[in-house]
């Protein structure tokens, strides 16, 4: 009996932990993360792709992320790669669902419109006057909070070497008052001079009033880690109950 006891118990603490590890990766999931697309990685000749591009984001995210296949990365900005398709970049968060961004964006020479949808439904739409057609357009989208989280991001242009996207910043922390959190670990006052860090003509960071989101996950899932503690001190307290009832039975 105190065999089928002990088993039982070591059944119970597998379960526990496997449920502390899920929700210590939705918790780091749903973390605030910047994607600056510097360090992507790739193996390829042909250059960066949307497989590595999804590697790098999976990296800083803790979750799974799909992009569009024609995605690719130029000088430290997402873009729309050569061969068929749409001339957009469309993020996909899967299952674990965004409640906020901003980012970056780059319209080009001869771009004539761009739009940012979530969910397919647009929040940002830029209708380019004809001198700015002729020089390009430098834009931010400022922080967009929903009132239910979305699961795909989507940049549209109307061609695909019109725009690039840069600086995507999901899941920003408010404070209680419902205002963007600006202490410290949570966001970081850029010490550059203007417009040297941002690829873009005309940066969108002014170091005098703007912040830059680190380039980390900056919350720690409390919930989850005390589970786990909990599950691994209960785990030290029954190891030798379960070693004691499990080894004399199989000896004999």
């Amino acid at each position: 009996m105190s065999r089928r006891i002990a088993l039982r118990v070591f059944f119970v603490l597998i379960a526990l932990f496997l449920i502390a590890l899920c929700l210590d990766r939705a918790g780091f999931a749903a973390s605030m993360v910047l994607f600056d697309f510097d360090q992507i990685h790739s193996e390829s000749k042909k250059g960066v792709n949307a497989f590595d591009v999804e590697a790098y984001m999976e990296g800083l995210f803790g979750s799974d992320i799909t992009l569009s296949q024609k995605t690719t990365a130029v000088n430290s900005s997402l873009k729309v790669g050569k061969g068929k398709g749409a001339s957009a970049i469309t993020i996909d968060f899967g299952d674990s669902p965004i409640d906020s961004f901003s980012v970056d964006f780059q319209l080009l020479k001869k771009a004539k419109n761009f739009t940012i949808l979530a969910d397919g439904v647009a929040i940002n739409q830029q209708i380019l006057s004809k001198s700015q057609r002729k020089t390009g357009f430098a834009g931010h989208q400022n922080a967009y909070f929903f009132d239910t989280p979305v699961h795909t991001l989507q940049f549209v242009g109307i061609n695909k070497k019109s725009f690039a996207i840069d600086n995507l910043v999901i899941n920003i922390p408010l404070d209680e008052g419902g205002a963007v959190l600006s202490g410290s670990g949570f966001v970081l006052t850029t010490d550059v001079p203007f417009g040297l860090e941002n690829p873009f003509v005309g940066s969108f960071v002014n170091p005098l009033t703007d912040t830059i989101i680190l380039n980390q996950v900056t919350a720690v899932p409390e919930a989850a880690s005390l589970l786990m503690l909990a599950v691994g001190l209960c785990g030290a307290c029954f190891s030798r109950r379960l070693i004691a009832a499990v080894i004399p039975s199989a000896i004999l």
